[in-house]
């Protein structure tokens, strides 16, 4: 079976001694949101990370090194300061933490030293290098796993100098380190009114330096020269703006100037505009998407990608990335205080920097803490309600996920759910779903909410909370099955995640063949019939009470779950969603999903 080749996954990150950083360990997933107040290092391990990658390529490049073990005591290779475009700085000094290149030795001096240092009133010292090492594991052909490490050393030589080489640990260059390809995309600073053609090197310069809004035409210059990929850019720019942006004009012979026009197709008019006529966010969108697209990295590192965006122009660009993750296009890292995108992510997505040790977060609850020590004002809702005036309450972010993918199967658009006010329970829980439901209508009086909540085992407890705490305008909606995740059983889907890109049926019929013995085989022997007429209707008696969460979905190994037996605990229901036909998507969910789309749609229509 043909496999798609994934690239490694940094998997930490070890600072010593770059700018706030004295010494710290961060942990990576495939998926990282890095979220905190001001000051706190989200972005300096964005630019540790660039700057590891400068510094690693400008290395390989002078001491044409082999994959292998490494010579020591090999010379550092100068980097001059306009040439480092990691980080903007005014001398090299500001990228040691506390500006302290040097050290002092606190040890007892010899005889000799104290003697040299009476005669040169000097302290016997040396020179502090800043560490940046990066982990990953890797994955070969025949898929076997195995962690590396390539640690690059900063070594002050002037302020317009430094020297780099690998650090004193790293004795060997792995094979697969070229394949890790860093993108660094700075904040959104503004777009030049006029914009001269750039060498490659004065890019990456510009970009370096937060002034990626002084190219964004020459990026698309060279994205459209690439024609399929100037193809899928121009797609997701009319996707998520509505914009249909025109071929980039380039003729060096006549004008320096590359020049860019868009339309509106929001707007009666067809007229086209030059880049510089459109909004800042439609700036900050466009230049995201160049510097992705004309990059093609393999881990991007987005600093405050949310800036200038509306709330679900934020949603959006949020669910692309996650959905280049998903499909193991890139390793996403994504430095934000952004509410709207916090809101749309797991906790387990999260990545606090609210204290002094950074921490994934495990449970709702804990992804509620940081966003109320973030904003105790729910900005983001407030900005959905603006322009609809509704709200969809659910237990968990993942409810979110698993709906949007499934709406998309369905055929609803798959921008839907990113305009939709939403508020995460954290739980089952229909007083907390009033109560925030009452402070929206105090903002918003006509506010209309679904709300939507797993009955677990607890049915009648849960109809009885709901009896007292119903409010007008405000429906509660509770699933016939336990979970909602109990309706992603079907056998054909789950095989069809686990073997997304196989052209042979045998092996997804073989997955789906073990998927019900291995229900039959559990202790309440639940039976799955081999052929299922009409999904839609399809209902099972043990549905009401089978946890599909742990039985099935779950990928610790002491549940046993059918995806752990299958060696696959990196399949999540959304994969399963996502892989879902529109044939076996159930009445309940269609049934949900109409119900939002009538209210959404009833208060869209314009007045009169």
């Amino acid at each position: 079976m043909m496999q798609t080749k994934r690239a490694p996954v940094i998997n930490k990150v070890t600072i010593r001694r770059f700018k706030c950083f004295e010494e710290q360990v961060f942990d990576l997933k495939p998926f990282n949101l890095l979220v905190g107040p001001n000051n706190q290092g989200k972005s300096t391990l964005l630019q540790a990370l660039s700057a590891w990658q400068l510094a690693y390529s400008a290395w390989r490049t002078a001491r044409k090194v082999e994959p292998g073990p490494i010579k020591k005591n090999l010379r550092g290779v100068p980097i001059a300061l306009p040439n480092f475009h990691s980080v903007p700085l005014t001398d090299f000094k500001h990228l040691w933490t506390g500006k302290r290149t040097q050290w002092f030795d606190q040890k007892e001096y010899t005889e000799f030293q104290k003697k040299d240092k009476q005669r040169t009133g000097k302290k016997y010292q040396g020179k502090h290098t800043v560490e940046i090492i990066v982990s990953w594991e890797g994955v070969h052909e025949d898929d076997n796993r195995s962690e590396h490490h390539f640690g690059m050393a900063f070594q002050y030589d002037n302020e317009q100098s430094i020297l780099v080489k690998p650090t004193p640990d790293t004795e060997e260059l792995p094979h697969n380190t070229d394949s890790i390809v860093l993108t660094h995309i700075p904040p959104f600073s503004g777009l030049d009114a006029q914009e001269e053609y750039f060498a490659d090197g004065a890019i990456r310069r510009r970009i370096g330096l937060s002034q990626p809004g002084s190219v964004v035409r020459n990026l698309l210059w060279r994205v459209f020269k690439e024609g399929h990929r100037w193809k899928d850019l121009r797609k997701n720019v009319e996707r998520y703006l509505g914009v249909h942006l025109q071929d980039p004009q380039f003729a060096e012979d006549i004008d320096p100037h590359i020049t860019c026009e868009y339309v509106d197709l929001r707007g009666a008019s067809r007229e086209s505009f030059d880049l510089v006529n459109g909004g800042s966010g439609f700036h900050q969108l466009v230049t995201i998407f160049a510097i992705l697209y004309w990059n093609n990295g393999t881990h991007l590192l987005l600093d405050e990608p949310d800036a200038h965006l509306h709330a679900w122009a934020q949603a959006g660009v949020l669910e692309f990335l996650k959905d280049m993750t998903r499909q193991g296009k890139a390793q996403i890292v994504i430095a934000t205080h952004s509410l709207a995108m916090l809101d749309r992510c797991k906790p387990e997505e999260v990545y606090s920097l609210m204290t002094a040790s950074p921490a994934w977060l495990v449970e709702d609850k804990d992804k509620f803490s940081v966003r109320s020590g973030l904003d105790t004002v729910e900005t983001s809702i407030l900005t959905f309600l603006q322009e609809l005036p509704f709200v969809l309450y659910v237990e968990g972010t993942s409810d979110i996920e698993i709906l949007r993918l499934l709406a998309a199967g369905l055929g609803k658009d798959e921008t839907f759910f990113d305009r939709l006010p939403i508020h995460v329970l954290g739980g089952r829980d229909p007083k907390e779903a009033r109560e925030h439901f009452l402070g929206v209508k105090g903002f918003l009086a006509d506010t209309r909410a679904i709300c939507v909540l797993d009955p677990d085992l607890n049915r009648e407890s849960l109809l009885d909370s709901i009896e007292h705490n119903r409010e007008e305008s405000l429906e509660f909606k509770i699933w016939n099955r336990r979970h909602l995740e109990s309706y992603l059983l079907v056998p054909e889907a789950i095989a069809r995640a686990i073997h997304p890109d196989t052209d042979m049926p045998l092996f997804r019929d073989a997955v789906a063949a073990r998927f019900r013995e291995f229900l039959a085989e559990s202790p309440r022997g639940y039976v799955f019939p081999d052929s299922i007429p009409d999904y839609r209707a399809f209902h099972l008696d043990w549905m009401g009470t089978f946890d599909a969460k742990r039985q099935v979905f779950s990928p610790s190994p002491g549940d046993a779950s059918f995806l752990v037996k299958e060696s696959h605990p990196e399949i999540t229901p959304q994969h399963v969603a996502q892989a879902m036909r529109e044939d076996e998507i159930h009445d309940d969910i269609r049934q949900l999903i109409d119900s939002i789309c009538d209210v959404v749609q009833a208060e869209a229509q314009p007045e009169g």
